[in-house]
């Protein structure tokens, strides 16, 4: 199986000189971001059908706004979380900056559930249409 990393211009002269031995580096577009619609167009030139993307919350936000996430993998830790103190930094969210309303949020449904007892659930959830009220 082939290994490719698609990265910007910065991330791949960084890449080119660490531990991926093997891996090939794409660079989709210019510019400081990945643009999620170049990926996915050369994805599909080279075949691909599944493409995992393991991906930081910016690259990942925009792949989802850009409607190009049709199946996702999530982990609930039971671990309960608060508001960080004032002059604390701000905890990292799946989804960085990209924020929804709730008639406009996407929804997806289950496809499977494991719990990794006593402290994990690990779901696989498939975008769908938003459920009709009643």
């Amino acid at each position: 199986t082939k290994v490719w990393i698609a990265t910007t211009a910065s991330g791949a002269r960084r890449l080119r000189s660490g531990p991926h031995p093997g891996a090939e580096v794409f660079v989709p577009n210019s510019g400081d971001a990945v643009e999620p619609r170049a990926l996915a167009a050369w994805a599909r030139q080279l075949g691909v059908r599944r493409l995992l993307c393991e991906a930081g919350p910016e690259l990942y936000s925009q792949l989802l706004s850009a409607g190009l996430v049709d199946e996702e993998f999530r982990t609930i830790a039971m671990q309960v979380v608060g508001q960080a103190p004032a002059g604390a930094p701000a905890r990292p969210t799946a989804y960085g900056a990209l924020s929804f309303r709730p008639e406009t949020a996407p929804w997806h449904r289950i496809i499977s559930l494991h719990a990794a007892r006593p402290y994990h659930l690990f779901l696989r959830l498939r975008r769908s249409e938003r459920p009709r009220a009643g």
